[in-house]
């Protein structure tokens, strides 16, 4: 996975807009630009493509001008097309197909991400050539209630040490509790909770 002058540990916020609806997106998005983190997801699946695609293209510039990496949930298609940093698949999404795209397009720096449930979850992926896993949850999440097992500490730490590729942990953390994340080796840790909290506080 490219750095990009990131650093490690990275945290990866996860957005959700909605929570914000004060703000236009565009306002929204310059917010989470200037939180800590150093990569963040567009997950906003209630937009229209259209209105999806124009977000996305603020979001390129800002990414540019602030060094950091924007990926899409989702939509390999338009991350390609609109020259996001990647894409962001969901747990049921296919590989071969976002892997097969960024073949065809030429682009070998556009990450291809998973979110997964399990290690096993974690090593299929890695065999059919993702970037990164993002593995959760790793304890209860915050901002919704899930039905998924709890990993805990030891289902991170074996994760990391089976993957040859970046491990990012999400689920249940909180500012106390990152130094814990990065001390399991694992790349980062992701969240909507405490990237909502950020966006919060510069609002302010």
């Amino acid at each position: 996975m490219e750095k990009r002058d990131l650093g490690i540990p990275v945290l990866y916020g996860i957005t959700d807009r909605r929570s914000f609806s004060f703000l236009s997106p565009d306002e929204y998005l310059e917010l989470a630009f200037r939180t800590r983190a150093s990569i963040l997801q567009l997950r906003e699946k209630d937009l229209r493509e259209g209105e999806l695609r124009l977000l996305l293209r603020h979001g390129v510039r800002l990414a540019r001008r602030t060094g950091k990496l924007l990926l899409v949930n989702s939509a390999t298609s338009l991350a390609l097309a609109e020259q996001a940093d990647g894409v962001h698949l969901t747990s049921r999404q296919s590989v071969s197909k976002a892997v097969q795209r960024r073949r065809e397009s030429g682009r070998k720096d556009f990450l291809v991400g998973k979110s997964v449930h399990s290690v096993a979850e974690a090593v299929r992926a890695e065999s059919e050539g993702v970037d990164y896993v993002l593995l959760s949850p790793i304890f209860p999440p915050i901002s919704k209630q899930s039905h998924l097992r709890v990993l805990g500490w030891s289902g991170l730490r074996e994760a990391v040490q089976m993957l040859y590729i970046p491990v990012i942990a999400l689920g249940g953390f909180d500012e106390s509790t990152e130094p814990e994340v990065f001390s399991t080796n694992a790349l980062g840790a992701a969240g909507i909770s405490w990237l909502k909290r950020e966006i919060e506080q510069l609002w302010r």
